[in-house]
């Protein structure tokens, strides 16, 4: 099965109920979770740091960063997180599971209201039944722009 040349290919993911998106080019891995070290006065949405294959990774909070609502405990069985190339470093995204990879042409992409924050929040798409909510994480760790 073939795609259109114009889709994109994106990862859709969850956090709670909500089901997002993520282009696929930024990620550069998907793993199992493991409890980050923690980092003693970092931000709240920094859960800590991870060494994957000798590289030092800071791992944020999916929830967090998306402002998301969560369990603090709950649901911990099958999350992954998801590494991505952020502009400057390599960054861990903490969600509560990975679902599959899409493909949505540029025409099934709808921009969001411009009164909402657009820094991570890039449109929304219809997939099958889905909502997608498509997200640019690795845009949390650029630097702005001139401006």
């Amino acid at each position: 099965m073939s795609t259109p040349a114009s889709a994109e290919r994106w990862i859709t993911f969850r956090l709670q109920q909500e089901q997002y998106a993520q282009r696929i080019a930024d990620v550069k891995e998907v793993i199992d979770y493991q409890p980050p070290a923690p980092v003693p006065g970092a931000p709240g949405m920094v859960e800590g740091v991870l060494n994957v294959r000798g590289e030092v990774i800071t791992v944020l909070s999916g929830h967090r960063l998306l402002d998301a609502q969560f369990e603090a405990e709950s649901g911990r069985e099958g999350r992954r997180i998801l590494i991505l190339d952020a502009e400057r470093e390599r960054i861990g995204v903490v969600v509560d599971a990975v679902e599959a990879i899409v493909s949505l042409p540029g025409e099934a992409i709808e921009s969001v209201a411009p009164a909402l924050d657009q820094t991570l929040l890039l449109g929304t798409a219809r997939h099958g039944e889905r909502l997608l909510i498509l997200v640019d994480l690795p845009a949390c760790c650029r630097e702005p722009g001139p401006g």
